[in-house]
């Protein structure tokens, strides 16, 4: 089995992406800099962050911080999460100097009393502060327990606070620290003075480059993206320092829709609202870095260096410096079963490494290259390959079971088919045979069988091993945990996924869903994440039937994409009261057959159920 954490060990060949960013990074002539390192979700950013810290760490005068916007998620400021993680960073940093040490505390104080500015200075706050100081704290409650960071000891506080001492730091604080009326007008000065200070704290240190790598947005709420970009600005174009922000671009694109209000804003004077986003991103990623998606070349040798990492924990690291050297004089062949036997000669485990080339093209189609989703997909097939094992199975090929599985992967509804028809016939469907027979005229033949008439699924059928003459019971008795959970469960979809069915289910109005709808290839760039969507939305509504919005969502599916009708079929169908589905269900079947989608099953369900509100709604609609 594989955990899918990020890594240093390079089993990707992505060690050159964090090279050439640590190129960029420490040039002191490009510096300051920010670079957007983009990616889908599982596709290696975190690895590629983990390899470029462990790199920047060995340079001399290159100062390395890492900062997690998911750990800081509860954090009742971004801002002050950001800045106190870097500042705390180089106040611990063995490579600074002490008065680079030492400025750094200062601003450090400075930030905290900013976060109780909330409470503003005023004469009132000094004696407050010196009741918290002395003991009382029953006096004034939580809102200033910073105090306790500010100063070694509370006697130190409250001398702090007593005399010229005291006027000198409120002095000081006003500053920083404004009411709330002053606030408005002064944030610019107050960023402007905070820039300066920690410019010249930089300066103290005596470092070349000071690279925050910032990383886990994806997980973050869009509000709380945001929240992290604004907090990343204030340190922008600040002399020696580099940014380098991890996310998937979709994710960040959506989040400042999400902020600002897409619908709104379209119908607003702002005008071209795309160009609106992609500026804000433009300002904040100068450079945008995007990984690239595994070729079969590279699955394959992903899938090796996996199994070893497994199968010869002994030799693994011989193999990978091994992996290394074979890199740097070819960058496009695939590193295989030959090379790993050169290298280590006959060991035992090495014959497990024979069933990778009949993976790896598989894999490549059905989960687009990507590392996670190859490593939780792996970490299935062991699982029912085992199960094989146990229940001493005969004939049992590997092939088979992974092309199942990449159908169960990529289509539920058409592996449960598949399922149902191969249980009435034996184990031999006929329809299965009937195409491949027909495999060299797949485009016009499977147009009898409509359901299985779309690309991806043309293209399974024409994967090697053809399944006509294999007897799929055993397959199908070792999968059947999966007949009700599917392998798509929840922990597998993709942020971007969840965020845009969170941000459409929690919408306010009918219109906002159809429109986000209209334009949903903008957010979800591929016909795989649109389906997960469709499913996500579907799992939503067999959880809570009566939620209008869920219903919404597939009524725009299917009136605007023609997409959907029969999985929202499939969930109708399997809701056991359909009284509680509520009356805009009717209204929605009925447009949406109006403008011209087959709504035919969907009709039959909701006529099994004629005193629901659905169909009172539906035949009211159809008989005006």
């Amino acid at each position: 089995m594989w955990h899918d954490n990020e890594t240093d060990k390079d089993l990707l060949g992505f060690s050159v992406h964090a090279e050439l960013i640590k190129n960029i990074v420490t040039d002191k002539d490009i510096l300051p800099i920010s670079i957007g390192l983009f990616g889908d979700w599982g596709s290696g950013k975190s690895s590629v962050m983990k390899m470029l810290e462990n790199t920047l760490q060995e340079e001399k005068n290159v100062v390395v911080i890492t900062f997690n916007g998911w750990v800081f998620e509860g954090y009742d400021d971004a801002k002050s999460a950001l800045i106190e993680t870097i500042l705390k960073s180089i106040i611990k940093e063995e490579k600074i100097l002490p008065a680079g040490i030492d400025a750094a505390k200062n601003l450090l104080k400075k930030v905290d009393w900013l976060r109780l500015g909330k409470l503003a200075v005023t004469n009132v706050g000094i004696p407050i502060a010196k009741a918290y100081a002395t003991g009382g704290l029953s006096l004034i409650g939580d809102g200033l327990s910073k105090f306790a960071d500010l100063f070694e000891n509370p006697t130190e506080l409250a001398k702090k606070l007593e005399g010229e001492d005291g006027k000198k730091l409120q002095s000081e604080l006003k500053g920083i620290i404004k009411t709330n009326t002053e606030n408005i007008n002064q944030t610019p000065q107050v960023v402007r003075e905070f820039r300066k200070e920690f410019e010249d704290t930089i300066e103290k240190c005596k470092i070349d480059s000071l690279v925050i790598l910032v990383d886990d947005l994806d997980r973050c709420t869009p509000d709380r993206i945001i929240d992290n970009l604004e907090a990343i600005k204030l340190f922008l174009n600040v002399k020696k320092t580099a940014f380098i922000i991890g996310a998937d671009k979709r994710i960040v694109r959506h989040a400042i829709q999400h902020r600002y209000k897409a619908n709104d804003l379209r119908d607003s004077e702002i005008g071209d609202y795309e160009s609106l986003v992609t500026d804000y991103l433009e300002k904040l990623i100068q450079v945008p870095y995007i990984l690239p998606k595994l070729s079969e070349t590279e699955v394959e040798t992903y899938l090796t260096l996996l199994f070893c990492q497994r199968d010869l924990k002994n030799e693994f690291d011989n193999i990978i410096q091994e992996f290394i050297a074979f890199r740097k004089k070819d960058r496009h062949s695939t590193f295989g079963f030959q090379q790993i036997k050169l290298a280590i000669g006959d060991k035992e485990g090495l014959e497990n490494l024979a069933i990778i080339p009949i993976l790896s093209p598989l894999i490549t189609d059905g989960l687009k290259g990507n590392p996670r989703q190859i490593k939780r997909f792996l970490n299935a097939f062991t699982i029912r390959q085992k199960l094989a094992n146990v229940a001493n199975i005969g004939d049992f090929r590997n092939d088979v079971l992974i092309k199942l599985m990449i159908l169960e992967y990529m289509k539920e509804e058409r592996f449960k088919e598949l399922f149902n028809k191969q249980s009435s016939e034996n184990g031999y469907p006929a329809f299965v045979k009937e195409i491949e027979e027909n495999i060299d005229d797949i485009d016009n033949y499977i147009q009898n069988f409509s359901e299985w008439d779309k690309p991806n699924l043309k293209k399974w059928f024409k994967m090697e091993p053809l399944l006509a003459n294999i007897d799929l019971r055993d397959y199908f008795w070792i999968s059947r945990d999966k007949l009700s959970v599917s392998l798509q469960s929840a922990n597998l979809v993709p942020p971007i996924i969840k965020k845009v069915y969170q941000d459409l289910i929690e919408s306010r109005t009918k219109t906002t869903i159809t429109n986000q709808i209209k334009e949903i290839e903008k957010i979800l760039d591929t016909s795989d994440y649109i389906e997960q969507l469709i499913k996500l939305t579907c799992d939503g509504i067999i959880k809570d039937p009566a939620n209008d919005n869920g219903h919404a969502i597939m009524h725009a599916f299917m009136t605007e994409k023609r997409l959907g009708v029969e999985e929202y079929s499939n969930v109708l169908k399997s809701i056991p009261d359909i009284k509680k589905l509520p009356a805009s269900v009717g209204n929605n079947v009925y447009v949406a057959g109006y403008k011209g989608t087959n709504v035919e099953r969907i009709v039959e369900i909701l006529e099994a159920s004629p005193q629901s509100k659905a169909f009172k709604a539906y035949n009211l609609k159809k008989n005006k």
